[in-house]
């Protein structure tokens, strides 16, 4: 299969432990607010990527697994000679943090999984469903984008996360201006690749789970799962957090990775 070209961003010491962001599904490395990736900066060398048919990154293939995004990530730490990474991944770009883990076991020194999950996308047998609220907030944005109404499509899912206006129209100017794809092929990977809670025994670097207690999309039961299957992992309940990251919790956030990673 193609490969990709990733864009990518790198902000912060050249020479200090490499950090590297992956987004979540139909979103691009904008969804990171700035104070999240400045606090990780002021201490590490971070990579915030575009995943593939995102923002400015390629398309590749039309139809394409988790794996195949995972592979994406691999060949680019490969190529931009990227050792002892600590990946963080939110929501599916969590799930293909655990999939690079398990393909790179020599060369990932830490995860950080915020709000995701180790199941078949959102409708696994085993786990709480999404809530009610959240599937018809999912569902009016699609409507919106199926318009061609991308800037009300953004706004419906901000103002779900109770983001307040300010926050939410700056947010949608960026994401629109660095590029937005809502009808990528994201959900069709998270969805159609299996679970990978079976595979979690594999990894064997430092985990840190980070999840909301609020969160609707992937209910707090997901954390605890996957908390269970990986050996040498921690969790962290955030009090309040919903299935985003805020600018309000964003240097919460942060500071609990930065000091997961410095205590490793």
């Amino acid at each position: 299969m193609k490969t990709p070209c990733l864009w990518y961003s790198r902000k912060g010491i050249i020479n200090k432990p490499v950090v590297l962001l992956l987004h979540g599904a139909i979103t691009t490395s904008m969804m990171w607010p700035d104070s999240f990736v400045n606090n990780l900066a002021n201490r590490f060398n971070v990579y915030s990527l575009d995943l593939r048919e995102s923002g400015k990154s390629g398309i590749g293939e039309k139809f394409y697994t988790l794996e195949d995004m995972a592979d994406d990530v691999s060949y680019f730490m490969r190529t931009h000679r990227l050792k002892n990474v600590h990946l963080v991944g939110a929501s599916m770009g969590g799930a293909i943090s655990q999939l690079v883990a398990i393909k790179e076991k020599e060369n990932v020194k830490s995860l950080s999984l915020l709000m995701t999950t180790s199941e078949r996308g959102i409708w696994s047998r085993s786990m709480p469903s999404p809530s009610i609220e959240q599937l018809k907030s999912i569902e009016e944005e699609c409507n919106f984008y199926i318009k061609g109404d991308i800037v009300s499509g953004l706004k419906t899912r901000f103002e779900f996360c109770s983001i307040g206006k300010k926050e939410v129209d700056i947010n949608v100017k960026k994401w629109v201006r660095h590029g937005f794809n809502p009808i990528c092929g994201h959900m069709y990977a998270f969805e159609s690749s299996p679970s990978r809670t079976c595979l979690l025994s594999e990894i064997v670097c430092p985990t840190l789970i980070l999840h909301g207690d609020s969160d609707a999309l992937f209910p707090i039961e997901h954390a605890y799962l996957m908390h269970e299957n990986i050996k040498n992992s921690k969790i962290k309940v955030v009090n309040g957090m919903k299935h985003c990251i805020l600018e309000e919790n964003s240097k919460l956030l942060s500071r609990y990775i930065k000091n997961y990673i410095n205590s490793i």
